[in-house]
């Protein structure tokens, strides 16, 4: 599992659901009209996603510290099996959340940005099935493994 290309999708699905409907593109202004306004099954996954977004903070400080977020700049990524096992829950939690956002309801931004964060759970969760998990937490924390070299 990797926390910080899992950061990195959270954020781009955060910004396609942030970006309003008829917003600037890089080929210059999209057509139709600007609208704030969200469904509710794009209120749903807007929610979803600030809430992991939040979430991937408190469990992954190091991620905030990439972002410029110093809420917990004291504070360092955690190995215990506690802490995989919330991650692991808080994972699968985002699963469910997502699984009850009906898809089709959502404007195409939204849809990229269900299908991104979907993938990234659904491979995040792989990682515990499959046992990688405890690889990660067997790696030594050494001057050739480690945060301080990513």
């Amino acid at each position: 599992m990797n926390h910080k290309s899992f950061a990195m999708a959270l954020l781009m699905a955060v910004a396609l659901v942030a970006a309003p409907p008829g917003s600037a593109t890089e080929n210059g202004p999209a057509s139709g009209p600007a609208s704030d306004t969200k469904s509710p099954a794009g209120e749903q996954l807007a929610a979803l996603l600030a809430a992991a977004d939040e979430a991937d903070l408190r469990l992954n400080p190091l991620n905030g510290l990439q972002r410029g977020d110093l809420r917990r700049a004291g504070e360092y990524d955690d190995i215990s099996d506690k802490h995989f096992r919330e991650l692991e829950s808080t994972l699968r939690e985002q699963l469910e959340g997502i699984r009850r956002i009906e898809r089709p309801a959502l404007s195409p931004n939204e849809r990229i940005a269900y299908d991104v964060f979907r993938y990234q759970v659904e491979r995040d969760l792989r990682g515990f099935d499959a046992g990688l998990v405890r690889v990660r937490q067997q790696l030594p924390i050494d001057h050739f493994l480690g945060a301080h070299i990513t």
